[in-house]
């Protein structure tokens, strides 16, 4: 028996021999034994992919999602899984993930941009939450400034100055209300 983890906000959902595996975050996951049959010349012939190895290609399919294997320490009462260790683990291994995704973004337009002479593409999906998350200027950290994306900040910042506009209109006019009910 054994169990993975992850820390990452979204379910990260793998297929692995054709089947989709659903880890939610910060739950503890039982690592399953599949099994299954492969047709060949001879017939069907019946395999297993053990739980060990299940382990393991969910840790390569996962990393970018940092799923670790909960280490089980055995005590008077049987075995328990450490999920201390696990959530520590894998914070550390999200954390490198989010590193090495940005990494490799930043090397895929730099080379747009100096060898292929190129326009960088704006970030999308998980590379634009890291680069939201820790607060990154692509022109100013890195020199990269992909056409549009500017500009799709810009409309973000001016739709939420909109909505704080707003929320400070209701409040203003609450207040109003309550200095005349005084």
């Amino acid at each position: 028996m054994r169990f993975v983890y992850h820390v990452d906000n979204e379910t990260a959902h793998l297929t692995i021999d054709g089947r989709l595996i659903s880890i939610p975050p910060n739950e503890l996951f039982e690592v399953p034994e599949l099994r299954g049959n492969h047709f060949n010349n001879n017939g069907p012939c019946e395999y297993v992919i053990t739980d060990a190895q299940m382990v393991n290609h969910i840790q390569q399919q996962g990393w970018w999602a940092g799923i670790v294997e909960v280490p089980i320490r055995k005590s008077k009462n049987g075995m328990d899984a450490d999920l201390d260790a696990a959530r520590k683990l894998a914070a550390a291994a999200l954390e490198k993930s989010r590193d090495q995704t940005l990494a490799d973004y930043i090397t895929e337009q730099r080379e747009r941009q100096t060898i292929h002479n190129q326009a960088p593409i704006a970030p999308v999906g998980r590379v634009l939450k890291i680069i939201e998350a820790r607060g990154i200027d692509l022109q100013k950290d890195f020199n990269i400034s992909p056409p549009g994306y500017a500009m799709e900040k810009q409309k973000s910042r001016e739709a939420e100055l909109e909505e704080l506009k707003r929320m400070v209109g209701e409040l203003q006019k609450a207040l109003a209300v309550k200095d005349k009910r005084a």
